[in-house]
């Protein structure tokens, strides 16, 4: 589906720059950007391995597990529905905890399989979510994290002057987006049922 986006993005930037007579404009921003594009992520790839190898030693140290605990007695009252098969919890808790400390790539696979326990409970038909989906899809979009690496990466590759001074307002915004999001979801699930 990407690709098929992106070549309509292509085909019509090419198009409309041939009819405006910006056709090397064009041609000049695809080289420009691509090439800018390469020097991102290569400036950026320090940054990215040394916060992975700082997260990762916090994870083999416990911490991953450590914050999995902490967080279990908020997930009881987030997924009523969950907590009838302890592994789709186990999932969603190290979910949870791998996006806290910026291991969006850890996260990623246990919020697979923690979609997936969760679609084997109770939904009333094949194609429709059940509660406790929706409510761990929205919270995905939204995850608290207490260390970004990733903005931090960007910002560090820009040449900011401070990169770390974002991490005050992501933790208030994502404190904010998360509350949000759960009493939509709240709300919602009381509305529609």
């Amino acid at each position: 589906m990407l690709g098929k986006v992106f070549a309509v993005l292509v085909i019509s930037a090419l198009i409309f720059g041939g009819f405006s007579g910006n056709i090397e404009n064009v041609c000049n921003a695809a080289i420009g950007g691509a090439s800018e594009a390469v020097n991102l992520s290569i400036s950026m790839l320090g940054v990215m391995c040394l916060w992975s190898g700082v997260v990762r030693v916090l994870d083999k140290a416990g911490i991953t597990r450590l914050l999995a605990k902490i967080i279990s007695p908020l997930l009881i009252i987030l997924y009523p529905g969950a907590y009838k098969s302890k592994v789709s919890t186990d999932y969603i808790a190290a979910n949870y905890s791998a996006n806290m400390l910026g291991l969006g790539n850890a996260a990623l696979p246990m919020g697979i399989r923690a979609m997936k326990e969760l679609k084997k409970e109770g939904l009333p038909s094949k194609n429709t979510a059940n509660d406790d989906m929706v409510m761990f899809a929205v919270l995905n979009t939204t995850p608290i994290q207490i260390i970004p690496t990733t903005l931090i990466a960007l910002r560090t590759a820009y040449l900011s002057h401070n990169s770390y001074e974002i991490i005050l307002p992501i933790w208030i915004c994502s404190i904010a987006t998360t509350v949000f999001g759960v009493v939509i979801c709240k709300f919602l699930s009381k509305i529609i049922k």
